[in-house]
């Protein structure tokens, strides 16, 4: 009986112990499978703030380019940060300066280039900053009150007429017309520069425009013109033989373009001609009447409220939607004529540039006198390397002479003459230090920069800026008439701006 009941406890415990090993085994395994899942949750989380900083990066780089004027933000899609990248960045912003920005920046981490067989976490940041006129750090060695940004916008006058060849990599805000004769390069590819005019913009032969055309007015493009991005145009746009557009052209007026040309996407609320041979890559729209001539092709589709007229040889690879007659004279659509009820204009939003300042004479004149030295009663000649920084004022007209052993100019310093500013032949004024030293000349009347003369300054005259033979402009230029003539180069300086940056959402 004791021997039985011993047995039995003793099977009894060794139930037991298998029945503690079996939960403790459960326990083990759900507590390595629970700390596996952390682990991997806690990967995933790193790498989901990884990929966030790396989208944050990708916003800050994004206002980087915001605030020095910069707005090709291609070189910020699949760039490589650290070991993540950051995928896309998109702005959506006004046509110019301040307002509202939306920027979104995707990152990924890490990066799938590099690491082709890890698990990629991505993260996306949509902000949007609106940003306001900021503190502009002004040329010269002082500048009447409120007159501190105006050198922000470049070339800045009511007229401008260029003769034979120039390289503008500069802006121009024009109230009036821009009038090009032949082979002007305004903006570089990796800084398109654009051209603002309340009034009409002709350009003459050979023309490049690196950047938008914006005319309140007409825009005539002669033969072999070429734009980066867009032109809008209240008024009509006329194109010449082998022009090339790479962005849309869009008008409240009509459009009419000659032969042999390249588009990629014309919108009107007029007419719209196509020349002989024109290439459309996009879509055409027109509000009135739409013509394909002789070889003419649409590469997408077309919308006129007026009448579709189709010569030899023409075709559109898409459809055709026609709210009046279509009228075929050995044309083609492939993809079908309809009917079109009703389409809506475009709207633009061209900005009107304002007036062109004048600089206050007696302001300078004022400040000049409160210091010994400062101020001459007469017509004189400086050489600037004498000049210590300040305002200077001569009564009567200023002769630049040329820096000895050819030196450079170094301070801050504003020159005001209530005449002309003359800067003769092969004169050369350099600054010493690009980023500290700095030079204004103002004119009561002119400024003439001869033959070969260079400067690097900002410029102002009450009344007319004249540039002859291969002169040179480093800085910006204000007046109410300019006029360049020969192979003139003018390069806009931007000021230093203290930015007023202000965060509205950040998701």
């Amino acid at each position: 009986m004791i021997k039985n009941w011993v047995k039995s406890e003793r099977g009894q415990a060794l139930v037991l112990v298998i029945g503690i090993i079996a939960v403790l085994a459960m326990v083990t395994s759900a507590a390595l499978v629970y700390a596996k899942n952390q682990s991997l949750s806690v990967i995933r989380q790193k790498k989901q703030m990884q990929a966030y900083y790396v989208a944050d990066a990708g916003i800050t780089r994004a206002l980087e380019k915001i605030k020095v004027g910069d707005y090709d933000f291609s070189d910020l899609k699949n760039l490589p940060y650290d070991e993540g990248k950051i995928s896309d960045v998109t702005v959506d912003r006004p046509i110019t300066g301040p307002g509202v920005y939306t920027i979104t920046s995707t990152g990924v981490y890490p990066d799938p280039d590099k690491f082709p067989s890890a698990e990629v976490s991505k993260r996306t940041i949509q902000v949007k900053v609106e940003i306001t006129e900021g503190i502009v750090i002004p040329p010269g060695g002082g500048i009447e009150p409120g007159a501190e940004a105006y050198f922000a916008k470049g070339i800045w006058t009511n007229k401008l007429v260029v003769n034979n060849a120039g390289k503008f990599k500069s802006s121009i805000y024009c109230t009036g017309d821009v009038d090009v004769k032949n082979s002007l390069w305004i903006g570089e590819d990796t800084q398109p520069r654009n051209i603002y005019a309340n009034g009409s913009v002709t350009l003459g032969n050979g023309c490049k425009i690196r950047g938008n055309i914006y005319a309140r007015g007409d825009v005539d493009l002669s033969n072999g013109d070429s734009v980066s991005e867009t032109i809008q145009s209240y008024g009509n746009i006329t194109l010449g033989n082998g022009n090339n557009v790479s962005g849309s052209v869009l008008t409240h007026g009509n459009i009419k373009i000659n032969n042999g040309s390249n588009f990629n996407q014309l919108q009107a609320n007029g007419k719209i001609v196509l020349g002989n041979g024109v290439n459309v890559n996009g879509i055409v729209k027109a509000g009135d009447d739409l013509f394909l001539n002789n070889g003419s092709k649409v590469r997408s589709s077309v919308w006129t409220m007026g009448n579709l007229s189709m010569s030899n040889g023409s075709e559109i690879s898409g459809s055709a939607w026609v709210h009046g007659d279509y009228l075929n004279n050995g044309g083609l659509v492939r993809g079908g004529v309809f009917d079109l009820p009703s389409m809506e204009p475009i709207n633009l939003n061209i900005p009107e540039v304002p007036p062109v300042p004048r600089p206050d004479i007696n302001w300078y004149r004022t400040e000049a006198k409160k210091n010994p030295g400062h101020y001459f009663n007469s017509s004189t000649d400086l050489n600037l390397q004498e000049l210590e920084s300040g305002i200077y004022f001569i009564e009567g007209n200023l002769g630049i002479l040329a820096h000895r052993n050819g030196g450079t100019f170094a301070g801050k310093v504003t020159i005001v003459a209530t005449g002309d500013v003359y800067v003769p032949n092969g004169v050369s004024v350099t600054l010493n230090d690009v980023n500290n030293d700095s030079l204004l000349l103002i004119a009561g009347d002119e400024i003439i920069l001869d033959n070969g003369s260079r400067v690097n300054a900002f410029i102002w005259a009450s009344n007319r800026i004249f540039l002859n033979n291969a002169a040179s402009v480093e800085g910006g230029i204000i007046s109410p008439s300019i006029e360049a003539r020969n192979s003139i180069e003018i390069k806009q300086t931007q000021l230093p701006v203290k930015e007023n940056i202000i965060i509205k959402s950040w998701r």
